[in-house]
């Protein structure tokens, strides 16, 4: 991905018009040499946005084409979209649009234009039909495109899939409303659904250009470049591309980080003011060729001609001995379409989403002995813990939902176990989280400081479970994956973590080397992927298709990363500081005996806090739930399939008899793929129920799975999100 940043709309739109026009010279005076053995790749093709930001790159081309330095002879266009239930004869339809201030102004041959038929009595076909006439070409060498403010491209709306496909889309109110401009303001004239080629579709063009001019785009452009990639901001997929060049002029850059702009504008050698950004004139060359700092035309390679993912993943898995732990890199040169699979697992459902994952951009924190706040220690041991289970906490900053989701990210903890915290303005002992503008969230100490321990929250990254993972820091948590113990769990990919995370990823025996800490806390719990105290498999990565933590047992991939509390994160810190709260005999008359793994909660010591999956007093029964069951497996193949419903939770539990095991295959399924999985099915099969079983919304193991023990427990949590699976299982031997 390249940005280009311009004063104005006026040089985006000469640059734009430049690059198609070089774009589509270098292909006449190269085609035979490079295409000449490919019978559908005899036309140019270019694929074309409407609306009011690419006129100016029209009115531009046309200008060439008039001055005899452009042919459009020789090239074919795939229009973005067009509106349902609009003639093409209508002022305010695409086709009106663009024969009016374009096509009728160039030397393009009338059959060579394609614009999607909002009209057509099978819309389906429709749809079908225009897939096939850009596969008939070759697919798109070029892609132009404009951003919405809720950063969509052509009409792929927020939440649509980032593997879409043309199709009819419904459109959301901010466009509808958006376009209304057109209409004469009237919203009722708007039509409300439109055809549109697919992000998948745009994806699998060889190079795509996107346009963007204005303030009203500056949260989208910020949303699509430094947010991370997003179903909900289909434009972020282009961070994926790995030939999108962004042309932006300065106000369409007002919410971008100043370190974003700066770090754009650098890279362009000889320019390091914006306003001398130079084209090369048409007039002196033949064939258009544009200043170094545009990249050069990709090259003609099909995306199958890159080498199989899968095979890639094998090899290199196999060379632990020789080379620093990581997850191998993917390359972004692959089709978006094979975006990243893993040996073993393959995508859930019929569409393959790029992951999306919201990043806590964690600084290093300082232990007392240590006052660098570019520095995250560890610290162990009794004197690093808080006096009791009554913690002291003040606000500084913002208004009163900050407040408010504060309260609730502390309440994560205190709904789970003893601890209890008192907001107390006089205290000088006491959390302190402080709002900052930013994405930076962070902690200042691990455990117990002594006086003013700050919890900073980004203005930016104020979510729930971010401040309940910060708060388990200050509690005295390590990340998860800083365990000693933790390369029997997971690799490090070094190589993509940015510099500054450096020590956010050091294994904390390490650390104690490092900075003289001898102390090392004797507490232990088994290694659970799903801790609220565990990074994503992206976390901190230099480039997002690229992993930087990568589980041994693949399938737990998108168990990483979690914003719900585990059984485990608040058993720990129950043991810490309330090992004796339920010593009472309680209801039953006696000692409560807790199975399998649960303990006396100390919230209400008459029951047991119980492993999810699990319930009743002792811990004894099926957690409840409205959908839920007890299933036997048997000699047969069944099918569990998940019940209707958006907002719902279940529990099975599938058993097999005393010496048996469960053989399951997740064979069907279609979830919002996200690191961390907010909606998922998930399914516990170790011994060990208290860990957290592998959540399943991105991928699914291609191969059966067999259960530890005899019985296996099954979660499902759409969340209220449209989602599905069907799991099959039978009795092993």
């Amino acid at each position: 991905m390249k940005l280009l940043i311009f004063d104005d709309y006026e040089a985006i739109s000469r640059f734009g018009a430049e690059l198609v026009a070089q774009r589509i010279n270098a292909f006449a005076q190269q085609k035979g040499a490079v295409d000449g053995t490919d019978s559908r790749h005899e036309l140019f093709s270019l694929g074309l946005p409407t609306g009011a930001t690419p006129l100016g790159m029209y009115r531009r081309l046309v200008e060439m084409h008039k001055a005899g330095k452009v042919s459009f002879a020789r090239v074919a266009t795939f229009n973005m979209d067009e509106y349902v239930g609009l003639s093409p004869e209508h002022p305010e339809s695409y086709h009106s649009f663009m024969f009016t201030n374009f096509f009728r102004h160039i030397d393009i041959d009338p059959s060579n234009v394609h614009i999607p038929n909002g009209n057509a009595t099978d819309l389906a076909a429709e749809c079908a039909n225009y897939e096939r006439s850009i596969a008939a070409v070759g697919g798109i060498d070029l892609f132009v495109s404009g951003i919405g403010t809720d950063g969509h491209m052509a009409f792929n709306e927020p939440g649509s899939s980032l593997n879409s496909r043309t199709r009819v889309q419904s459109l959301d109110a901010e466009t509808i409303a958006a376009n209304a401009r057109f209409f004469d303001g009237d919203l009722s004239r708007v039509p409300k659904r439109a055809v549109t080629v697919g992000v998948g579709t745009i994806m699998e063009s060889k190079e795509v250009l996107m346009l963007v001019s204005g303030k009203s785009k500056a949260q989208a452009v910020r949303a699509a470049l430094e947010k991370g990639v997003s179903h909900m901001c289909t434009a972020s997929a282009l961070q994926l591309h790995p030939n999108s060049v962004w042309l932006v002029d300065e106000d369409a850059t007002d919410e971008l980080k100043v370190k974003t702009v700066k770090t754009w504008k650098g890279q362009h050698e000889a320019n390091k003011n914006v306003r001398r950004f130079r084209i090369v004139p048409m007039e002196q060359s033949a064939v258009p060729v544009l200043d170094s700092m545009l990249p050069p035309a990709p090259p003609s390679q099909t995306w199958s001609s890159v080498p199989p993912l899968p095979l890639v993943l094998s090899i290199l898995l196999l060379l632990p001995t020789l080379i620093r732990p990581m997850l191998p890199h993917i390359n972004s040169s692959n089709s978006f379409t094979n975006f990243p699979l893993l040996d073993g697992l393959e995508p859930m459902g019929s569409e393959k989403l790029a992951p999306h994952y919201y990043a806590i951009v964690e600084k290093g924190s300082r232990t007392k002995p240590h006052q660098q706040r570019h520095r995250r220690q560890v610290i162990a041991g009794q004197v690093y813990e808080w006096n009791s289970n009554v913690i002291p906490f003040q606000i500084w900053g913002g208004d009163a939902n900050f407040q408010n989701l504060i309260r609730r990210g502390i309440r994560m903890w205190e709904e789970v176990t003893c601890l209890r915290f008192r907001e107390n303005v006089q205290a000088t002992d006491a959390i302190r989280y402080v709002l900052e503008k930013g994405d930076s969230c962070f902690t200042e100490y691990i455990g117990r400081n002594g006086g003013f321990q700050d919890i900073i929250i980004g203005s930016e990254c104020a979510e729930e479970y971010v401040v309940a993972h910060e708060t388990g820091h200050a509690l005295g948590y390590w990340h998860t994956h800083q365990r000693p113990d933790r390369e029997k769990y997971i690799s490090i990919n070094w190589r993509n973590v940015l510099e500054e995370a450096t020590a956010s990823f050091m294994p904390f025996r390490s650390m104690l080397q490092a900075f003289g800490i001898k102390q090392v806390s004797t507490r232990r719990a088994p290694y659970d992927y799903g801790s609220l105290m565990h990074y994503h498999a992206v976390a901190h990565a230099r480039q997002v298709s690229d992993f930087t933590i990568v589980p041994k047992e693949l399938k737990y991939v998108t168990t990483m990363g979690t914003e719900r509390m585990a059984f485990l994160d608040a058993k720990v810190i129950n043991d810490i500081y309330c090992p004796n709260a339920c010593s009472g005999l309680g209801e039953l008359g006696r000692p409560l005996r807790c199975q399998s793994g649960g303990y006396p909660d100390p919230n209400n010591c008459n029951v047991c806090r119980c492993p999810e999956g699990l319930g009743g007093i002792e811990c004894d029964r099926l957690q409840p739930s409205n959908c839920g069951a007890e299933l036997q497996a048997t000699d047969q193949w069944q099918t569990l399939r998940s019940p209707h419903g958006k907002d719902i939770q279940c529990f099975w539990r599938i058993s097999a008899n005393e010496g048996s095991r469960v053989r399951f295959r997740l064979s069907d399924g279609e979830f919002p793929c996200s690191y961390g999985c907010q909606s998922y099915v998930e399914i516990k099969h170790k011994l060990d129920i208290r860990l957290t079983g592998f959540r399943s919304c991105c991928y699914r193991p291609k191969e059966d799975t067999l259960s530890d023990g005899n019985q296996i427990f099954v979660i499902y949590r759409p969340n209220g999100r449209t989602a599905r699976f069907s799991l099959r299982f039978i009795r092993q031997l």
